[in-house]
């Protein structure tokens, strides 16, 4: 008798939600587990005024983007809202944009592909060259250096880093669904070979998980994006890509990883190599 599938997604039961789901409609008796590794903590950005967002393209990338400028419009006696209102306001992603909405802050611009590439390739630089980018302490540096290629004049406000999981002071607090569980690392890795497949949100915390560990030992990575992907052949890792960082997508790639051979060879859903990177 065939076990069940079992997986091990790089994110909090919350943000796994609707991957789960669409997960256990292809496969109604697979296992998911979560292991969030870490979690955003605020850092009060330096170097930047309320007067600087005026008439200014403002970036973000993320959430953890919003929630933490929303921190510090906060402790300059604002609101979200307010310190936006004289800017134009971007966005990558769509969860990004409705935590934006969530403020009351309405999304100017989003670009054709949900990545930091083809927000720098398509900001509309005609009626302002200055951009504020909202980013994390670990950002890759493309969008601010893509931008400033266009010529715009780039400031960035880091109002947030990544700390283990669970971090003492979480950016977003996040009310767990009943009968879910979040998984240490040190949880996560010691039952690591145990997995049909590792549903990868970021290198940063595929690195994390696989510290050490003897590549052969482990099972295939599908990777949110190019970017990712890219991380866990470095790796060592077999891996596949999905075809958006959408959840129906991951959970489609995920479902292919179980009809792909056993032996080593790339897993359906391998990107090509000009596939898009990841959203930053």
């Amino acid at each position: 008798m065939t076990s069940a599938p079992r997986f091990l997604v790089t994110r909090s039961p919350t943000k796994a939600q609707a991957l789960v789901g669409e997960l256990l409609t292809l496969l109604p008796d697979a296992k998911v587990d979560c292991a969030p590794l870490q979690q955003a903590v605020y850092l009060a950005p330096q170097e930047i005024e309320p007067a600087d967002f005026a008439a200014a393209w403002v970036t973000f990338s993320s959430a953890n983007g919003v929630a933490g400028l929303a921190c510090w419009a906060e402790s300059r006696g604002t609101t979200l809202v307010r310190l936006l209102a004289p800017a134009k306001v971007a966005s990558v992603g769509s969860a990004t944009a409705d935590a934006l909405a969530r403020h009351g802050v309405a999304v100017d611009f989003q670009p054709s592909v949900s990545d930091a590439a083809h927000l720098a390739r398509e900001l509309p630089l005609a009626e302002t060259k200055t951009v504020v980018s909202i980013l994390g302490a670990t950002a890759r540096p493309h969008l601010v250096r893509d931008l400033r290629a266009r010529g715009a004049q780039v400031a960035t406000a880091v109002v947030y880093d990544m700390a283990d999981y669970p971090a003492d002071s979480p950016l977003v607090a996040e009310e767990q669904p009943a009968g879910t569980v979040a998984l240490s690392l040190e949880e996560a890795r010691r039952h690591l070979t145990d997995y049909t497949a590792i549903a990868a949100t970021a290198p940063s915390l595929l690195k994390k998980l696989v510290a050490g560990l003897p590549p052969h030992t482990l099972p295939p990575v599908v990777a949110i994006g190019a970017t990712t992907a890219a991380t866990a052949r470095e790796l060592g890792l077999r891996v596949g890509v999905s075809a958006s960082p959408g959840p129906g997508d991951l959970a489609r790639a995920l479902y292919e990883q179980l009809r792909s051979p056993s032996a080593e060879g790339p897993l359906p859903g391998q990107p090509p190599s000009n596939a898009r990177p990841d959203a930053s």
